[in-house]
């Protein structure tokens, strides 16, 4: 909630600050900073989501499909695709989603 009333003021102080002409372009100015740092943020999210889980994935000596370590998994892809990171991020983001992004806001 502070993290968000931050961001709003800071938005809308450049926006401001910039110098624009017209009430509608300060508008517009507004929501391209507002959705630029929201998508900063999802971003951030998703970085900080898959590198939790894959410390966790090797930390518990997961295998993939095939019997190798998760630890001795090389590339991005394939660690991507593998069944306990799937599951870990699937896990992940349906407890960030719901309730309190799908739901209580609609209620």
């Amino acid at each position: 909630v502070i993290g968000n009333a931050i961001m709003y003021e800071v938005c809308a102080r450049i926006s401001e600050w910039v110098g624009l002409s017209f009430r509608d372009q300060r508008e517009v100015c507004y929501m391209m900073l507002y959705t630029i740092a929201c998508m900063f943020n999802v971003l951030l999210d998703f970085v900080t989501t898959y590198t939790t889980a894959e410390i966790i994935l090797e930390s518990l000596g997961f295998r993939t499909y095939f019997g190798l370590h998760f630890r001795d998994v090389n590339s991005f892809t394939q660690k991507f695709e593998t069944y306990g990171m799937q599951r870990s991020l699937a896990e992940n983001t349906y407890s960030y989603a719901f309730p309190s992004t799908f739901l209580i806001p609609f209620l």
